[in-house]
C-alpha cells in the first residue's frame, strides 16, 4: 500500500532565494543548528517562520548540569587566585608569593581538569557527542 499523499498545505514546494552570509555567520548558524539537534534546513525554517527554535534532543540530566556549574565556579575561583599571584609578582612583591601555595593551586587546577574531563565524557556517552 503506498503512503498517503500530503495535503497541499503540508508540501514543501516553495523555495526561498539563496541568502548570502559570511563564512563566520554560516559557521555560527550551523553550530546553533547542531547544538539544537536539528538539520540546518529545519533550523532555518523554524528560525525564519516563528523566531523560536525547538531543540530536538533530550534535556541533560540535572546532576550533570549541577556538576558543570560547580566546576565552573571552582575554576573561576582558582583563576582569581592565579590572578592575585600574578598581580603580586608584576608589582615586584615576590616575597609575598609562597611557592607552595602556587604549586598547590597548580595541582588543584590539574584535579579540576580531570573532573571536567570526566563530566564531559559522561555527557558524551549519554548524549552521543561527535
Amino acid at each position: 500500500m503506498p503512503r498517503p499523499r500530503k495535503d497541499d498545505a503540508e508540501k514543501k514546494s516553495v523555495t526561498w532565494d539563496p541568502v548570502r552570509v559570511t563564512p563566520l555567520q554560516d559557521k555560527i548558524a550551523k553550530a546553533k543548528a547542531k547544538a539544537a539537534g536539528l538539520s540546518f534546513p529545519e533550523f532555518t525554517r523554524q528560525n525564519n517562520t516563528t523566531g523560536r527554535i525547538t531543540p530536538n534532543h533530550t534535556p541533560i540530566e540535572a546532576s550533570l548540569v549541577t556538576e558543570l556549574n560547580r566546576l565552573w565556579i571552582e575554576r573561576r575561583n582558582l583563576g582569581n587566585n592565579f590572578n592575585q599571584i600574578a598581580r603580586q609578582l608584576n608589582r615586584g612583591r615576590e616575597d609575598h608569593v609562597c611557592l607552595e601555595n602556587l604549586n598547590g593551586l597548580i595541582e588543584q587546577m590539574r584535579l579540576s581538569d580531570q573532573k571536567l574531563a570526566s563530566v564531559l565524557q559522561r555527557i558524551d556517552k549519554a548524549y552521543g557527542g561527535e
